[in-house]
């Protein structure tokens, strides 16, 4: 774990058990507020971010949690903020409501202390801004449909959540247009730090720009997975399985069933007994 302060507003904290994933901490001296950028994976991480805050800010400071999306590992925390604003989009209380169930179960040895379910209790629709404070949160749709971005202004920082990832983003929904929208999005916005969860603080566009191509490809049908690196092509495996469950509901092009042929004739060719069950989900969209 590291915790790096960027500014006297600005903190970092940067888990890495199980895996990398960064929760922001703004302290907005102008209003007097706290704003915790995701809760992580239960009351053990938050309490190393309750730590940072008492540190930090004054105790009559109010905290506000913002969720980027409903994944358990963006929300397992909240337990630790159930008497504060839990600030998510609408379609993000919805989904903690109806998955949470399922995910607790799937993921519990990703537990970190206690977990407590406790959905946003402040939903917006498509932005919410806290003048005083310089915070503008907007509904970004694109890893999920929930997804949401926070842009602190006067700290020129922009946490997308799941929306930017290494080195290709997980795709969970067909609408690719609102996904490269929120990401061309991004490009328009005057911001000094890109924070995205689950790598490195960025400075530069260079990992938003190849987001932005995979998902240029991946709409049109066209990525090469041949000529792709493996890291890439395993994301783009699991984007495909993901997608295939969406896919078979409706009629497909022939462009859609030729992408799904070559990435089974790929799948196959790494003989590897792991590939079964996606292989034989993603058959589904070419029977």
């Amino acid at each position: 774990m590291e915790i790096k302060q960027l500014s006297e507003r600005t903190t970092i904290i940067s888990f890495d058990d199980p895996y990398l994933t960064n929760v922001g901490v703004i302290f907005a001296a102008n209003g007097k507020r706290v704003f915790v950028l995701d809760t992580f994976l239960g009351s053990e991480s938050m309490a190393i971010v309750r730590g940072v805050i008492a540190d930090q800010a004054a105790e009559d400071w109010p905290v506000t949690v913002f969720n980027s999306h409903a994944d358990y590992d963006h929300i397992w925390g909240n337990g630790t903020f159930c008497d504060s604003t839990i600030i998510g989009h609408h379609l993000c209380r919805e989904r903690v409501l109806s998955e949470s169930a399922e995910a607790i179960v799937k993921y519990a040895q990703h537990k970190r202390g206690t977990v407590e379910i406790v959905p946003p209790n402040f939903t917006f629709g498509s932005a919410l801004a806290f003048p005083k404070e310089h915070i503008i949160i907007e509904h970004t749709p694109g890893h999920t449909v929930d997804s949401a971005s926070l842009s602190d202004t006067e700290g020129r920082l922009l946490f997308v959540g799941d929306n930017v990832e290494p080195p290709v983003p997980y795709v969970n929904t067909l609408d690719f247009d609102g996904f490269l929208n929120s990401l061309r999005g991004y490009l328009e916005q005057d911001w000094d730090y890109l924070l995205a969860s689950h790598c490195p603080l960025m400075t530069d566009y260079l990992l938003l720009n190849a987001n932005i191509r995979y998902l240029e490809q991946l709409k049109n049908w066209e990525y090469d997975i041949d000529s792709a690196r493996l890291d890439e092509v395993h994301i783009h495996l699991h984007n495909l399985d993901s997608l295939s469950s969406l896919l078979i509901t409706r009629p497909r092009s022939e462009e859609v069933k030729r992408h799904f042929q070559l990435a089974i004739a790929y799948a196959q060719s790494l003989d590897d007994s792991k590939m079964d069950g996606l292989l034989s989900r993603i058959r589904r969209v070419v029977s």
